[in-house]
């Protein structure tokens, strides 16, 4: 079953792909790629039962892997259950127990990176739905791994005369364990929050809890990102193509074999990717969640200036993730979940700071993650989705900077110096109406005399909330609301946003109480 579901997961990346070669192969045996892999994926389920029966580690291995698959193409509930099952049985299998002396090495490290995955998976799907992780944090622990040959990468020898031609070289190792210690950071920044139960609007102790804890958490980043190799570095890759030639820093990649540059390359944008999107989690709480009025100290000011600086820097890299490499990759789904958030946070400096630097840096970012999704938007319909999104998002940022610049060129330079610190004391404005259910204590960025003007009415853009291509239900993303209602807050649209993408991609209901895919939320 573990080969079947590996098999899936594999078809399932290159079931669009024209250029692959197998198409004809199952064109000789009178299949497609499509009925194919609904035959492994309905095989591997009529098997389930049997393999939660046999509690192997088969089990863990077959539930980790079409959890994954579900998460991203089919049942995102599904992929909820699933997922759990794994983490139910990979203790029952006392996966992270040391192992007994007489057990066999390759057996052992089985063990240890079916465990390893099962906590990236329990971390990744507590974050994505906004849930309680299934692990007990005393025991997700990460086991160690060790070398072995499916983890050396051959490199060619220089020298000619060697009679072997080769030589131990790099090793694929380096990424999975960096990987698994950025995900336990991960953890221990989703239990960190969700045991501070923060209320808006956030008190002088709330402030300063938060803010301490968002700067522990930054500070194992630093030390994890001092660990990063140069070949797994997304700074040293800039500008570098994966089929070379290869700067001083990346000459250790010169003589590898084959494609080989290229897996490093991934790596390297793999590991970018979910630090920086690390950093947009740890820093949101403070974007979002209003300040009490008259608590706000300087120093709390500026960290949260800091934030919003640490947050946009981290998006603006995001953007320049060369997403054409993931095409028909594993990861491009998971690549397309942090564009769309990079792309909702590069939305607020326009509004914030109307035509600042940063501001048109910003809206650089977004088009550039808009046409990065229109490049692969004909083999993915997640991108297609992201597109239509951030295009509507984009349209509303452009008009309310334009309002915010307009306004602060007639009402002086107190609201002037007030947009471009970005950080609004007033948290007494009224709340808009909107179409998705609003819990009352939503965070608010923006003071609403800021967006008082009247907007021009733009158009309202219905998206499917599915992606698999079942069902028609509708969720609409209404711009028109901007011309009716003169006081919507901003916050608005971008709550907005999240929330038609976490329906889309997750089966996440706006009116989940956990549910981390809206502006203002917190971990519960």
């Amino acid at each position: 079953m573990a080969v079947l579901m590996t098999s899936a997961m594999a078809l399932k990346c290159v079931m669009n792909d024209t250029a692959w070669e197998g198409h004809s192969v199952l064109g000789s045996y009178a299949l497609d790629a499509k009925s194919l892999l609904s035959n492994l994926i309905a095989e591997i389920r009529l098997h389930l039962l049997d393999l939660l029966d046999d509690s192997q580690i088969e089990t863990v291995q077959v539930c980790t892997l079409l959890g994954t698959y579900y998460i991203y193409h089919g049942s995102p509930s599904l992929a909820w259950s699933l997922l759990g099952m794994a983490v139910r049985t990979a203790y029952a299998l006392a996966l992270h127990c040391d192992d007994t002396e007489e057990q066999e090495q390759i057996a052992a490290q089985v063990r240890h990176r079916s465990w390893n995955h099962v906590t990236i998976a329990d971390t990744f799907s507590a974050m994505i739905y906004g849930r309680p992780a299934g692990l007990d944090a005393a025991f997700a622990q990460l086991q160690p791994l060790s070398e072995m040959d499916d983890t050396l990468v051959a490199v060619s020898d220089a020298h000619p005369d060697d009679s072997t031609n080769l030589r131990p070289g790099l090793s694929k190792l380096p990424f999975h364990v960096l990987k698994y210690r950025l995900y336990n950071i991960t953890r221990r920044a989703l239990d960190t929050f969700r045991l501070l139960r923060l209320k808006d609007p956030l008190s002088p102790e709330d402030q300063q809890a938060l803010i301490g804890a968002v700067s522990q958490i930054e500070s194992l980043l630093v030390s994890w990102q001092k660990e990063v190799p140069p070949h797994l570095s997304g700074d040293d890759w800039q500008n570098v193509e994966p089929s070379g030639p290869f700067p001083p820093k990346l000459q250790c990649l010169t003589h590898v074999k084959g494609d080989k540059a290229k897996t490093f390359f991934l790596q390297a944008m793999v590991l970018q990717l979910t630090y920086d999107s690390t950093l947009i989690l740890i820093h949101r709480p403070l974007l979002e969640h209003k300040m009490a009025l008259g608590s706000i100290s300087a120093s709390s000011q500026n960290f949260v200036q800091r934030s919003l600086k640490v947050a946009v820097d981290a998006a603006l890299r995001i953007s320049r993730i060369p997403m054409l490499q993931f095409n028909h990759h594993l990861s491009l789904s998971f690549a397309f979940m942090h564009f769309f958030t990079a792309g909702v946070i590069l939305c607020i400096p326009p509004a914030r700071q109307p035509f600042s630097t940063l501001a048109q840096e910003a809206k650089a970012g977004i088009m550039r993650i808009i046409l990065a999704c229109r490049d692969v938007g004909s083999s993915s319909q997640i991108a297609r989705h992201i597109d239509q999104l951030l295009t509507a998002l984009l349209r509303v940022t452009v008009l309310r900077e334009m309002d915010n610049a307009l306004q602060n060129q007639t009402t002086g330079p107190v609201l002037l110096e007030q947009s471009e610190t970005g950080f609004e004391r007033d948290h007494t404005s009224t709340q808009a109406a909107d179409s998705r259910p609003h819990h009352a204590d939503h965070g608010n960025l923006y003071s609403s005399h800021l967006y008082s003007a009247s907007m021009a009415s733009g158009d309202g853009v219905s998206l499917p909330t599915n992606l698999t291509g079942h069902g028609d239900a509708q969720v609409s993303f209404d711009l028109d609301s901007l011309h009716d209602n003169a006081g919507i807050e901003f916050d608005t649209q971008l709550d907005e946003a999240f929330g038609t993408f976490g329906q889309m991609m997750f089966n996440v209901q706006p009116d989940d109480r956990y549910t981390p895919w809206n502006w203002g939320s917190r971990s519960r």
